[in-house]
């Protein structure tokens, strides 16, 4: 369950070497998507250079970031007043970027890449690069209408960039994004606007928040990607669409269970399952919390508890913050 696939023609050279978000690399390529970013340790930035130039699409990127133990951040900070302390966007991150000028000489830094067909798209997304920096004591956060253009610049329907801005930046919603956007879904969500899979798999048709699970939108956009796939990797099409199905349950952003098994009478049936998240980020509490579903074969969800259960024998019950904290989600 959500094994890497590697197509067999499609962009296998950008597979193999695993180089991240292979469907927007695809969908660059072929047109659909006019830029995608993400980020890459730069000893392999010379890599991915030239595999866009032998794919026809140009790439850049902007500052280096060197991950750092948060402990150790400020200290490192002080020592040359160039420097920015850059917040990796997690709820819960327990690192922190500090961001170098070009010529730094260290070797296991991090870039955004901004990569697209055309190298003047490319430059303008560029320009507002998705990072949250503090320089000095003073937070600073782009403009709301840097956001708008960054995002449309990367292809993302204009009603889910305009919902993201005017709805999920609220500091109140924080990691609670998939829910606001459950709760803004009239009908069955459709697998083409599943995006809780983008930061873990190269299954996920889309990699932005859409301002609904069956956005109109995103749908379009995303079916136009999966019938290129149709078209030149059907077994690769068939496996997207087989993982973007399977049942959720979903505690905040990042952070979900996807089962290998169906959704019956609000119970979730399962013989298998995977977390995904960013583990570094969890006390261990919580992964011990999230490690007791694979003993059961079976959930459901009440008002304020989870509750597991194996051969219909209750196993384990795990108490909702709210009810956003573990909502099952079903794409169709």
């Amino acid at each position: 369950m959500l094994e890497k696939y590697t197509p067999n023609r499609l962009c296998r050279d950008y597979a193999e070497p695993n180089f991240p978000d292979l469907l927007s690399f695809i969908a660059v390529v072929k047109g659909v998507k006019p830029v995608m970013s993400n980020f890459i340790r730069y000893n392999r930035y010379r890599e991915l250079e030239k595999m866009c130039n032998k794919y026809g699409v140009f790439v850049t990127h902007n500052n280096y970031f060197l991950e750092v133990p948060t402990r150790s951040y400020l200290k490192e900070a002080g020592k040359d007043s160039k420097q920015k302390i850059v917040n990796y966007i997690t709820e819960h991150s327990t690192t922190k970027w500090i961001a170098f000028p070009n010529d730094d000489p260290r070797k296991n830094r991090f870039v955004q890449v901004f990569i697209s067909k055309s190298k003047n798209l490319a430059n303008d997304a560029l320009k507002f690069g998705w990072t949250t920096t503090v320089v000095g004591n003073h937070f600073v956060q782009f403009d709301l209408i840097d956001m708008l253009n960054f995002g449309k610049l990367l292809g993302y329907p204009d009603c889910c960039v305009e919902f993201f801005c005017n709805r999920l930046m609220d500091v109140e919603i924080g990691a609670r994004k998939p829910y606001i956007i459950y709760r803004n879904t009239v009908g069955e969500p459709s697998f083409y606007c599943n995006n809780i899979l983008a930061y873990f798999s190269n299954y996920s048709l889309i990699s932005h928040f859409p301002c609904s699970f069956n956005c109109k939108n995103t749908i379009k956009k995303s079916k136009e990607l999966l019938d290129i796939i149709k078209e030149e990797e059907p077994e690769y099409a068939k496996k997207i669409e087989h993982h973007l199905k399977l049942p959720l349950l979903v505690f905040r952003d990042k952070r979900a269970i996807v089962f290998d098994g169906v959704i019956k009478n609000g119970e979730i049936i399962y013989s298998d399952c995977i977390f995904l998240g960013l583990k570094h980020a969890l006390d261990e509490s919580e992964i011990y919390k999230f490690e007791t579903f694979k003993e059961g074969d079976s959930l459901k969800v009440v008002k304020d508890e989870i509750l597991i259960f194996k051969n219909d024998e209750l196993l384990h019950s795990i108490k909702r913050e709210d009810e956003s904290f573990g909502f099952p989600l079903k794409f169709h």
